[in-house]
């Protein structure tokens, strides 16, 4: 059996686009529930152009709050219309839809037992110890997409 669990860092790569053009104006963020909802942050003074411009199918994820709430907040962008994310979070995608659904790695990181993972290879820092680097080594049950 454990040989059908693969890294995810195996299917997964960060997308670093930046709205430096500021043509994207809808900032989003990310919710205890896996899902976006409207920022409350107050952007007035703020330079747009460093936040990171999110497209269908790409994912973001906030690694400074596993620690304070046992979750780790991640969201899977479905819709077509871009949004921006706070720079401070790693926004990344699927390397090759073929050999994994995005959103079956979604179902996955919606799991108890995700969030239990990862709050159990937190450390005690007030950010937290699961990183970009442990996402990568974190085992994902590796399902054909061949039918």
């Amino acid at each position: 059996m454990r040989s059908h669990y693969k890294k995810i860092g195996d299917y997964i790569q960060k997308v670093e686009n930046r709205n430096r053009d500021l043509t994207v104006t809808r900032l989003l963020g990310l919710s205890m529930t896996k899902e976006f909802r409207e920022t409350t942050s107050n952007i007035v003074g703020t330079d747009m152009s460093v936040y990171k411009v999110m497209s269908k199918y790409q994912f973001a994820c906030d690694f400074m709050s596993p620690i304070r709430v046992n979750k780790l907040p991640v969201v899977l962008k479905l819709d077509d219309e871009p949004n921006l994310v706070s720079p401070a979070y790693p926004v990344f995608e699927v390397k090759d839809k073929n050999a994994l659904d995005p959103e079956y790695l979604m179902m996955w990181f919606r799991r108890p037992e995700f969030d239990r993972y990862v709050t159990f290879k937190c450390d005690a820092a007030i950010r937290g110890g699961y990183d970009w680097e442990e996402l990568n080594e974190t085992l994902l049950f590796a399902v054909s997409t061949k039918l």
